[in-house]
């Protein structure tokens, strides 16, 4: 992904290009998507590139803020899950 988001802004100069590339790149999101780790490749993407060109980047996965409450969720729900104790001591307090 890394890869791509990379070579896509090295044309940024035409915008028949930028809708070429950006095709490109929505296909390999597309893909991701289909795996469990696809959040985890953004967030290494986004931490590997620079943040002038995050615009690209977030307009076709999607919101930063989105993805991290998407990110903080799924989190908290996978250690509510393997935790049955930690899931009850939660429910508790909040119910």
């Amino acid at each position: 992904m890394h890869t791509v988001v990379e070579s896509e802004t090295e044309g940024d100069t035409e915008e028949e290009d930028d809708v070429a590339d950006d095709s490109v790149l929505k296909t390999v999101v597309q893909f991701l998507d289909h795996f469990d780790a696809s959040l985890d490749i953004v967030v290494g993407c986004a931490r590997k590139t620079e943040v002038t060109r995050w615009r690209r980047l977030f307009n076709i996965v999607g919101n930063p803020k989105a993805l991290f409450e998407v990110c903080g969720f799924l989190v908290l729900s996978s250690a509510l899950k393997s935790d049955g104790h930690l899931y009850s001591s939660v429910w508790n307090q909040t119910a």
